[in-house]
């Protein structure tokens, strides 16, 4: 488990943001249930690298992506 906090804008509106990463084993086999009602609309599986290139737009989550599994 890592954290991360830091201060960016939303819609123009600064806010705080506290960012809370785990690093779990799961079966990718699994069915998988979104949370709708916090937004989240889609998932798909990837590998690390495939991971760093989609983590281009807050450079936060690329941080705590690296620190909860590891820098390679």
């Amino acid at each position: 488990r890592t954290a991360s906090e830091y201060n960016t804008e939303k819609a123009g509106i600064p806010i705080h943001v506290v960012l809370a990463a785990y690093a779990v084993r799961v079966d990718s086999r699994q069915e998988i249930v979104l949370s709708a009602e916090d937004g989240h609309t889609e998932y798909k599986w990837v590998s690390y690298d495939d991971a760093l290139r989609l983590l281009v737009k807050y450079p936060e989550q690329r941080k705590v992506f690296e620190e909860v599994v590891g820098k390679r």
